[in-house]
Parts: structure tokens; sequence; C-alpha cells
């Protein structure tokens, strides 16, 4: 109970930016510099605001869910699937999302804390050309059975 108390004292009265200094590096730099070049290219300032594909999905009123979206996009190759050991268990093997080069046209690739693994973020003005893409691939699968 004492240590939560104090956590809050930290912070109380502080501003932002003297409790969490990475957020204004985020501000000043456009993207991080230990990138491969394609990630880092995807950093577009004429594309601002990237978002999470749930939260696109629920904006567009789209009626498919992330995992499904997520398995199109894999299948169209706007998304890769890799790997990389567990920090946990070295011997198990953890999987996450990457944007392809292609997928890199409608989004970024965000690094985790660790810097061990991506996040696929997709930019809002974009995102109308990608959804399309994404339901011409859904009815195409459904036409095939």
């Amino acid at each position: 109970m004492r240590l939560q108390a104090g956590a809050r004292d930290f912070t109380k009265g502080r501003p932002r930016s003297q409790v969490f200094p990475h957020d204004d590096c985020r501000k000043i730099n456009s993207a991080p510099s230990n990138l491969p070049a394609s990630a880092s290219s995807a950093y577009n300032s004429s594309m601002p605001n990237p978002d999470s594909i749930t939260n696109l999905l629920k904006a567009n009123n789209a009626g498919v869910s992330a995992v499904k979206a997520n398995k199109a996009f894999i299948a169209m190759g706007i998304l890769i699937e890799k790997e990389r050991p567990s920090s946990k268990y070295p011997d198990k093997i953890k999987k996450y999302k990457a944007l392809t080069d292609d997928g890199l046209k409608y989004g970024e690739n965000r690094e985790n804390m660790t810097g061990d693994e991506t996040t696929p973020y997709y930019f809002k003005d974009s995102f109308d050309e990608l959804l399309a893409r994404l339901q011409d691939h859904l009815q195409d699968q459904l036409k095939d059975g």
C-alpha cells in the first residue's frame, strides 16, 4: 500500500515529460533509427495517425474481426507472421505479425518496448483502399468455397 502511495506522489504535479521522458523523443524523431530501411520508410508524414486494425475495422463498420482480417492479410501478402524466441522460456517460440513491403503502403511496423517484435499500425488515409482489397479477397474466398 505504501509503495502505491509513493508512486502516485512521484507523478503528482510533475509534467508528463518528466515522468515519461520517452514521449518527447517519439515526438521529435519521426522514425526510430534502429528500424530496417523498409520499415522506417513507412513513417510517412503525409499519412499521419496510424491506428490498430481493430479500431479501424470498428470505425469503418467493416463487419470483420481483426483475427479474420489478419489471416486474410497474410494470405494477401500484406502481413507476414514472424517468430522470435520467448524471453521467458528459451525453448519456446513466440509469433508476431509484421507488415510486408506491400503492406507498408498501408501502415507501419511499430517496435514494442523491448524491441524484439513489431505491431502493425495502419494509416487512416489509406485504410479505405486496404479495406476494399480485404473485402474483395474475402468475397473471392466465398466464391472459391
